[in-house]
């Protein structure tokens, strides 16, 4: 999967304007983004995790009880704002008044209102709340991925893909720049005679390494995908006896080391993907 930065701004602000569990999609302002939508996975999936940090946010303001006279100060902020704009109609109630520009007929548009102005409208609240979403916020944008999203995410894209054959996995030490040494094979998965590797772009929007297993013939039996990817709710840090998901005659598992993530999709049922591990924690 190609994944390029989307780039038109009307997109990206119409994004912005749809409210998590709204309809706001049927609005005929927004028909181009409804369409890009159905056309554009990546879109999509930039549409999803939005209305996901949106969520949070509504729901972070819900439990941020109001600071005690925040409706005064508010009130008082208002009238002051109010009365500088008469105050300098007198001052100038005797220039002359210029021509009125030309009515000119616009579209109405949806009105934006930023994540940056979510949390400078924070700061009329307690220090707590701007904390508590500015902390939601940064996790969100860290990592929109649970561990669910990342086995069908894999699951898919090992099934999607048509990749090039791959080099053959060499057992002699490389430089560290290489990138077998950036993002090396788990020791805990059998290194099958003819094991090869590619780099890949666009997995879970990373770049990282996959590794082949060999099957029957000159087919693909599993591969390992690695990348630099932290999920806050995958525990894992060895591959599980069982996989995690198993669908569509594939097997999927997920685990952590250190900052890197490995997932394994191997072609078949269970007794397949038991065949892909190492044991004992040897290399085979």
């Amino acid at each position: 999967m190609d994944s390029q930065p989307i780039r038109d701004e009307r997109i990206l602000e119409a994004l912005e304007v749809c409210r998590p569990g709204s309809d706001d999609l049927s609005d005929p302002a927004l028909a181009d983004l409804a369409d890009q939508l159905g056309a554009n996975p990546e879109l999509k999936r930039l549409y999803d995790w939005l209305q996901r940090v949106d969520g949070k946010l509504a729901a972070a303001f819900r439990e941020v009880p109001v600071p005690e006279g925040l409706a005064q100060r508010i009130t008082d902020r208002l009238g002051a704002a109010q009365a500088e704009p008469a105050a300098m109609a007198d001052v100038e109630e005797t220039a002359e008044a210029p021509a009125p520009p030309p009515v000119t007929e616009v579209a109405a548009r949806p009105a934006r209102v930023s994540r940056r102005r979510l949390l400078a409208a924070a700061g009329a609240l307690s220090t707590g709340a701007v904390v508590l979403v500015a902390a939601l916020i940064y996790v969100s944008t860290r990592n929109p991925y649970d561990k669910e999203t990342v086995l069908k995410k894999a699951s898919d894209f090992f099934s999607n893909e048509s990749p090039e054959r791959g080099h053959l996995l060499s057992g002699i030490d490389l430089p560290d720049d290489h990138p077998t040494s950036r993002y090396p094979v788990s020791r805990d998965v059998r290194r099958l005679p003819g094991t090869r590797w590619r780099e890949i772009d666009g997995f879970l929007g990373r770049k990282g390494v996959a590794y082949d297993l060999p099957g029957p013939g000159d087919t693909v039996k599993a591969t390992l995908y690695v990348v630099k990817l932290t999920v806050s709710d995958l525990k894992d840090t060895q591959p599980p006896v069982r996989p995690q998901r198993n669908t569509a005659n594939c097997c999927t598992a997920a685990w952590q080391r250190g900052k890197l993530l490995y997932v394994l999709v191997v072609r078949g049922g269970r007794r397949a993907y038991e065949e892909c591990l190492a044991q004992d924690g040897t290399v085979a």
